[in-house]
């Protein structure tokens, strides 16, 4: 007891359901979810990983970088940031590791809405053997959705967040459809006068929005959790085995993933899993390689064309989300920058980030990398700038390099606006993130944690 309070600055019974995702408690508990919300294992078939080892992590994590209001090391950013794991990987060889104090390299750490986009790609495999119909409503898989608002909502409405459904997804309304969810999942206490609901049930009870299903892009998460009971329902097993059998073996994921589940066994899927980082950035590496893996296609080539290129572009600036990526789309679970830009991404709160970019061409160590002459200046928002004016970017120096600033800046402006937080909070700082971008003479694979 005397060790944890030292190591972590608070005793393992301070932390409960009450406060689990608010700094300082997450430092602990974004990596031992399981002792917090029941969970299933997703079992791992490769042998444990040896650790990650770099030479010239001392030379990168020293340079100077100006990310707020003066200058400071990579290294004290990354301290200041609670990040707990930052790891870079060139041509399948690791080249930058960063591991926080408090952090251990083969805990799974949840990656709340990166599971988003885990869901679609299973989804994906899925329908590839036949099993789905992406053109099928819900109530073809789940006929109690019938009676609710999801019930002729087609299966690539959910996958691309444009159901309309009446859900407000408000995470700092205490009283209102998010909190109701959240005890639902439990990740919240339940109330006092009466007891949890189950997932399901509070999901069927949504009811239907104003006007069709197809419409702009509208970010809900209840439609990441239908989807994953839809996964269950057209294969019979539950979404920790279809993980497990379809993606985790396959591409030899090396340590369990985990997943949160419900009073009966319903998973979280919209944000409940964890992994571990090297994992994590194994499944980006998967994704730049058209999904192969050791000789074997695990993902279809297909559907990451599709996620790619058919992201609907007027659905989403017309979307809620449209300032957070001005010009950019989202398709199966997966953001997708501006064109022509064919980098893709998914995005968890409190700060994940897997960002696979497979057109970069810029190495790391190149003092004219590019980096946008506003975002030192502004970390509030993101300038459209940054995508598509040219006047915005300038040569850098060799002590800011362009992915470290990109990254920064990305987080940095994204985590509040994007989950429709109104105040800044030292939580969602808190998880992973990694950047991966092709062999074209620069190919690195960045995951950071910014817990």
């Amino acid at each position: 007891m005397e060790h944890f309070q030292k190591k972590y600055g608070f005793a393992r019974s301070d932390v409960g359901l009450h406060n689990w995702r608010e700094c300082p408690y997450s430092q602990w508990a974004f990596e031992n979810v399981v002792e917090l919300v029941p969970s299933s294992i997703i079992r791992a078939c490769a042998p444990p990983a040896d650790a990650l080892k770099a030479d010239n992590s001392d030379a990168f994590f020293s340079q100077m970088v100006r990310l707020s209001d003066r200058p400071e090391t990579v290294s004290s950013f990354l301290q200041r940031s609670q990040t707990d794991h930052f790891l870079v990987s060139k041509a399948g060889k690791p080249i930058l590791c960063w591991q926080g104090a408090c952090s251990k390299a083969d805990r799974p750490h949840i990656v709340f809405s990166v599971s988003k986009s885990f869901t679609g790609i299973l989804a994906g495999l899925l329908q590839n053997s036949g099993a789905l119909d992406f053109q099928r409503p819900v109530s073809h898989y789940v006929p109690q959705a019938l009676s609710g608002g999801y019930g002729d909502c087609a299966l690539q409405h959910l996958l691309d967040m444009r159901a309309n459904v009446d859900f407000s997804e408000e995470y700092l309304n205490e009283d209102g459809d998010y909190a109701r969810y959240r005890r639902a999942t439990l990740w919240n206490p339940p109330l006092a006068d009466r007891p949890n609901e189950a997932l399901e049930d509070m999901l069927l009870s949504i009811a239907k929005g104003p006007g069709p299903h197809g419409g702009p892009f509208r970010y809900l998460s209840p439609n990441s959790d239908l989807l994953g009971i839809v996964l269950e329902r057209c294969t019979g097993a539950n979404y920790a085995q279809i993980m497990e059998e379809l993606l985790w073996h396959p591409m030899g994921a090396s340590s369990d993933a985990l997943i949160t589940v419900d009073q009966k066994g319903t998973p979280r899927s919209a944000g409940g899993i964890s992994v571990t980082a090297r994992d994590l950035l194994k499944l980006g590496n998967l994704l730049l390689d058209h999904g192969a893996a050791n000789g074997v296609q695990v993902i279809p080539e297909a559907w990451i064309h599709d996620m790619r290129h058919n992201g609907d572009e007027a659905a989403w600036n017309n979307g809620n989300f449209s300032t957070f990526l001005p010009g950019g789309r989202y398709r199966n679970k997966w953001y997708q920058l501006a064109r022509p830009s064919l980098a893709f991404l998914a995005i968890g709160i409190h700060g994940q980030w897997l960002f696979v970019d497979p057109e970069a061409v810029q190495p790391l160590s190149d003092p004219h990398d590019p980096v946008c002459s506003r975002c030192d200046r502004s970390r509030e928002a993101l300038p459209k700038a940054c995508h598509s004016d040219k006047n915005a970017w300038r040569p850098n120096n060799a002590q800011c390099r362009t992915v470290l600033d990109r990254v920064v800046c990305s987080t940095g402006a994204f985590g509040p606006r994007l989950h429709g937080s109104r105040k800044r909070s030292a939580a969602w700082q808190r998880s992973p993130l990694a950047l991966i971008t092709s062999e074209h003479g620069a190919s690195c694979n960045l995951e950071m944690r910014v817990r």
